[in-house]
Formats: C-alpha cells, sequence, structure tokens
C-alpha cells in the first residue's frame, strides 16, 4: 500500500462513522433537491467465477451509493465524513489519476479475472481507467483503488443489519 493510500486509510479511521441515506440527487426533508456535486468518482468491478458486477460512486458532497446488480442484487447509500471526502479528492489529485492511460489491458488472458474501473468527473469532463487482472496496474491506480474500497466497505457495512435492498 502506497503512502498515500495509507494516509487515506487512516483519515477513515479517524473519522466520525455516521452515515445518511442521501444519495447523489437525493432529495432532502424539505423536499428540495440536492445540488449536483461538483465531482464524482466511481469504481466499477466486473467479472470473476461469480460475474460480479459490482460499482461504488462517491460524490463531492459525502453522498455515496453501492450497487451490485450481479449475483445478488443490493443497493446501499450512505454519507462519508467531509475529511474522508477531502482526502479522496486529494488522493486522486495527487495521484494523477486523470492523467493514467485508458486502460491497463493483461498481457496474457486470465480466466475468470476481475476489471477494475476508476471514473473520475469534474466539471463536465470524465475520464476513466480500466485495468484487468494480470495487468501491471500503476501505483497511483492501485492507491486510488485502494482507498475507495475502504471506503466502499464501510458503507457496506453501516447499511448491514438493516435488511436488504436500500441502506439508510
Amino acid at each position: 500500500m502506497t503512502r498515500k493510500a495509507a494516509r487515506l486509510l487512516a483519515a477513515i479511521a479517524v473519522a466520525a462513522a455516521g452515515c445518511g441515506a442521501r444519495a447523489p440527487g437525493a432529495v432532502d426533508g424539505h423536499g428540495a433537491s440536492a445540488a449536483t456535486p461538483a465531482w464524482l468518482l466511481t469504481y466499477r468491478l466486473t467479472g470473476g467465477l461469480a460475474g460480479f458486477d459490482v460499482s461504488f460512486t462517491v460524490a463531492s458532497d459525502g453522498s455515496a451509493r453501492y450497487q451490485r446488480s450481479r449475483p445478488r442484487a443490493a443497493s446501499i447509500a450512505g454519507r462519508l465524513e467531509p475529511a474522508e471526502v477531502a482526502a479522496l479528492a486529494r488522493l486522486v489529485r495527487d495521484q494523477g489519476l486523470t492523467q493514467l492511460a485508458a486502460s491497463y489491458p493483461s498481457r496474457l488472458p486470465v480466466r475468470d479475472g476481475y476489471r477494475y474501473s476508476l471514473r473520475w468527473e469534474e466539471a463536465g469532463r470524465s475520464h476513466e481507467t480500466v485495468a484487468d487482472d494480470g495487468a501491471e496496474m500503476p501505483p497511483a491506480f492501485v492507491s486510488v483503488r485502494e482507498a475507495v474500497a475502504a471506503l466502499e466497505r464501510k458503507v457496506i457495512a453501516s447499511g448491514e443489519g438493516k435488511g436488504r435492498g436500500e441502506g439508510s
């Protein structure tokens, strides 16, 4: 794990663990629609023996959503702490995620391998980087992927025990 990813994970551990149920574009308790977030980061995992199709999106306003369509459908909305969101945006920028190549394919076929993607959207622009199992993934991609996966686990844990489907 890189030093920057370790710092982000430390910030996550220190931040309070409260989660809410507002997703990007959700309506608040007063009927007002949430403002469009300044940026979105979406992590997607597909493939594997079970045919996974999982995505996790974090918005600059702290809203987060875990969605799985395979193997069993699930959707969990959560809220991240401002320190976690700021650390993630800093990591994306410091690691130069938007400067990475669009694709890092495996040199050899990997049966039942995973495909990972990170998509950053900001100010009307987007950049997506996709990497396959067996590819030489750049350290910047790995650092951001690990940090997002830690936030994803937090949101999933916050939604457990609330029944299947929508977390709150």
